[in-house]
């Protein structure tokens, strides 16, 4: 069972005036009612969202990178490196630089 925004989030959006209350609302929850298209589309947006507003150096390396992973990974390997990623962002693990 797919865990709740809630759990993710720390709490339950309960304001009408939340957009995640209106998410919730048309999706439900665990946004159960979004198809996986639809998903991909929302997480890739949230993510070039992100990334324009992080102060970071792009190096080409990642570029580079970029590039390959959409090519060499299976779709598997590429869900399992998205969860790694969310991960390392949200719970702070960035690279070190030498």
């Amino acid at each position: 069972m797919t865990k709740t925004l809630g759990y993710y989030l720390g709490y339950s959006p309960q304001e009408e005036q939340s957009y995640l209350f209106d998410l919730e609302r048309d999706y439900g929850a665990s946004l159960r009612k979004m198809n996986r298209r639809e998903k991909l589309l929302l997480l890739g947006t949230l993510a070039s969202h992100l990334c324009c507003f992080d102060k970071e150096e792009i190096t080409e390396k990642a570029f580079t990178v970029s590039h390959h992973v959409q090519s060499r990974l299976t779709h598997g390997e590429m869900e399992g490196l998205c969860e790694a990623l969310i991960n390392q962002i949200r719970w702070g693990q960035n690279g070190e630089t030498t």
